[in-house]
């Protein structure tokens, strides 16, 4: 038997748990990378997940050695269907890296030089490369839609004017087995003001290629796909506390996040916050 450079039902196992929790996803696939040295896709996706864990300067490094292997492998330049796949893999890894990294101009210059590798990444990709850059017209707003305008200039009501999606009751009857929503009864207001107290910060993954997604937990917030879920999902442009939108969520496993749960009236777990003077007083013992 020839030599097996990849085992596509064990990689993805791995890949399948990429939304829930990337951190194992990374631990899997090192697991397979040791079986599968030659496996340039399994790379490129290996690094993708460095990325989305934060971990850039691995990242970089992974990508370095990679790119290294790859192009320096005439084996697989003489199959020109999977070297395109390979190298378009490691191309979307590649400018999430440089964006998250705030290399602009390189991803400006990546993205340009190679058009034919990036038609699975969203026309929006591209537009917030050239709003960084200072690339846009004045007058480009006008028919766009909501991601783009929070893109040229944010503004925070246009946020709460999308967030009605996620909390009107009209809403809640009609597609609470389908889509994200808030149980009616939410406090969003007072919730949206305390997750503004808590961003940006360090507990947070970088999941796409200018956002970042912090995790918070209120018992029985909402729906997904009709079940009850325990969790708020909040996500930011890149370094900025800018939300772009905020919904119920799964569990992200491995993920920190902020307990939001003493703001939940239903919640009869959990005590009174202390004040900052008895915390004084127990901590002194007084």
């Amino acid at each position: 038997m020839g030599q097996q450079y990849y085992n596509n039902v064990e990689f993805m196992k791995a890949l399948n748990l990429l939304n829930s929790n990337p951190l194992l996803v990374k631990e899997k696939l090192e697991y397979y990378l040791e079986k599968f040295p030659k496996d340039y896709s399994a790379h490129a996706y290996y690094i993708s997940v460095l990325i989305t864990l934060g971990l850039f300067k691995e990242a970089e490094e992974a990508n370095d050695i990679l790119e290294s292997l790859f192009y320096n492998n005439n084996r697989i330049k003489s199959d020109t269907e999977k070297f395109n796949i390979v190298k378009s893999n490691i191309l979307y890894a590649k400018l999430r890296l440089y964006l998250y990294n705030k290399e602009y101009h390189k991803a400006f210059n990546l993205y340009l030089a190679n058009k034919d590798y990036y038609t699975n990444v969203d026309d929006f990709v591209f537009f917030y490369i050239r709003k960084k850059l200072h690339m846009l017209d004045k007058n480009e707003s006008e028919d766009y839609s909501y991601l783009y305008r929070q893109m040229i200039s944010y503004n925070e009501n246009e946020l709460k004017d999308h967030l009605k999606k996620h909390i009107s009751e009209t809403v809640y009857e009609q597609c609470r087995d389908k889509l994200s929503v808030f149980e009616p009864n939410f406090p969003i207001e007072i919730v949206f003001e305390e997750i503004k107290k808590n961003i940006p910060s360090n507990k947070r993954i970088y999941p796409g290629f200018f956002e970042n997604t912090y995790l918070f937990k209120y018992d029985e917030c909402g729906r997904l796909s009709g079940k009850i879920r325990d969790y708020i999902k909040v996500v930011c442009f890149h370094d900025t506390p800018d939300i772009i939108t905020i919904c119920p969520c799964e569990k992200i496993e491995n993920m920190e996040y902020i307990d939001l749960n003493y703001l939940n009236p239903n919640n009869k777990s959990l005590t009174k916050r202390p004040s900052q003077i008895e915390k004084f007083k127990n901590k002194y013992n007084r």
